[in-house]
């Protein structure tokens, strides 16, 4: 099948953005079937959800617009399936970037809301945008958040190839044919001044009320920072340039499934920290219930052993504030099975530390072998009088 590109149009940099050259896009996307949306700037009450699971009718799309990007905390669930495009522009980095997000700017709340027309409704498809540290460098200062690499870590198989890059495109939804779609329309788009320099992409499907499974038998992202408060301490970026946004980091990793099958149910639950069916930390109570560390059982052993990975990735024991937001995605390539890891913090920190605590112990680490690997500062979100910009200090 064919699939009708409505983005099939010239690429566009900021010095091309003229009234007329928009004028001409959204023309040629709204007779492919896709009219702008006209959302006003809001926080999450302001974008619709849906359940997003099989047979449940599409609630609506997801506003492009709002405090915040969508596709980090809202739609809420997480919807199905995710591709990332890591894009690297050519000498004119920050007029590159520029022109990029004027596009992106004009052409996300078109297909947010409509969608692609030879695929029907857009079923929560959100798209979100970020920058690397070398455009953060450049419009920030070397010490600004976002302008910090990630330090190298254990397990790590990485070729510069797979690793960072200076535009993040990630796009999510629930139709996997609507995110492959979306995904190649932007980055037709966006070509030929920024060329591809990785992708990552994967799929999350979950039984109705439950966090999805990974590749490893287990639920994964049970526990997220689920109020506003917690957000706020750990997530959204309150000051500076990157006020409302948050920092991205990206992981594409390798899971040894073959050889986690070969232990026992026993030990697979050792090296998590949770009871394989249920999701329950061992410590006991519920899949929500907070892992209790101190917990022993009568012979004075801790309930959680101390290599277990929900011990070693604990915030209180890293001394963090909280927890990183994280959006996990399965995938399978050939002969191999992974993770795609996301996750949304305000501070590099969040990250670096906690994945330094599990190098230095976690039961898991072993099983996992990091092949790609980025992150990026998500910039604030946008409205259709105020696009996507990166504010220069």
């Amino acid at each position: 099948m064919t699939i009708t590109d409505p983005f099939a149009t010239p690429a566009l940099t900021r010095r091309s953005l003229t009234r007329r050259s928009l004028t001409g896009l959204l023309v040629g996307l709204a007779a492919a079937g896709c009219t702008e949306a006209h959302e006003a700037p809001g926080g999450p009450s302001s974008r619709m959800r849906s359940a997003g699971s099989p047979g449940v009718p599409d609630a609506g799309p997801v506003s492009a617009y709002g405090v915040h990007q969508a596709g980090i905390v809202d739609p809420a669930p997480a919807q199905d399936h995710l591709a990332i495009s890591v894009l690297d522009v050519g000498a004119d980095l920050l007029p590159g970037i520029d022109g990029a997000l004027g596009v992106l700017s004009q052409v996300i709340p078109v297909l947010t809301a409509r969608g692609i027309s030879a695929l029907g409704a857009p079923r929560r498809l959100t798209v979100t945008v970020g920058v690397g540290p070398r455009v953060s460098q450049a419009a920030h200062g070397p010490d600004a958040l976002g302008a910090e690499e990630l330090p190298h870590f254990r397990r790590e198989a990485l070729t510069p190839a797979a690793t960072g890059g200076d535009l993040m495109v990630q796009i999510c939804g629930d139709d996997l044919r609507v995110v492959r779609a979306a995904q190649e329309s932007l980055e037709r788009q966006l070509a030929p001044r920024l060329r591809v320099r990785w992708r990552a992409s994967g799929f999350a499907h979950a039984a109705a009320g439950e966090p999805p499974r990974n590749l490893l038998g287990f639920h994964d992202g049970i526990s997220n920072p689920a109020t506003d408060a917690n957000r706020n301490a750990t997530v959204w970026i309150g000051t500076g340039p990157l006020a409302g946004g948050t920092l991205a980091v990206v992981r594409e990793i390798v899971l040894d499934t073959a050889g986690f099958a070969r232990l026992s149910v026993a030990e697979q639950e050792a090296v998590i920290g949770r009871h394989k069916a249920s999701g329950a930390p061992l410590s006991g109570g519920g899949m929500r219930a907070q892992p209790d560390l101190q917990a022993r059982d009568a012979s004075g052993n801790y309930l959680i052993p101390l290599h277990a990975h929900v011990r070693r990735a604990h915030p209180l024991l890293a001394g963090l504030p909280g927890l990183m937001l994280r959006r996990g995605y399965n995938f399978r390539r050939g002969q191999e099975r992974g993770l795609v890891f996301v996750s949304f913090q305000n501070h590099l920190d969040l990250f670096s530390r906690t994945q330094s605590r599990m190098d230095q112990g976690d039961a898991l680490v072993p099983f996992l072998r990091i092949v790609k690997s980025g992150t990026f500062a998500v910039l604030p979100g946008f409205a259709r009088t105020s696009p996507l910009a990166l504010a220069r200090v």
